[in-house]
């Protein structure tokens, strides 16, 4: 088996080149979600919430109409 060394590339996403965004993770807008269980779903955005703060890269939040699906999902762990 031959041995193989990662170089880097230009081409790898950085916290230079790269922004998380996070769209209308309201709970009400959760509901509507039948795709995937609604933990499973908090905890997959949980967890690439504390991989964007761990690399320190940008991150972007957005929510429609939070005066009739309240605010955006705060769950620390």
């Amino acid at each position: 088996m031959e041995n193989v060394t990662a170089a880097p590339s230009d081409r790898l996403l950085t916290p230079e080149n790269c922004a998380v965004t996070f769209i209308d993770h309201q709970p009400e807008m959760v509901l509507g979600v039948n795709t995937i269980e609604t933990g499973k779903l908090r905890n997959n955005v949980a967890g690439l919430a504390k991989t964007v703060d761990a690399y320190d890269i940008p991150t972007v939040l957005t929510t429609i109409g939070r005066e009739y699906n309240g605010p955006s999902s705060r769950r620390s762990g």
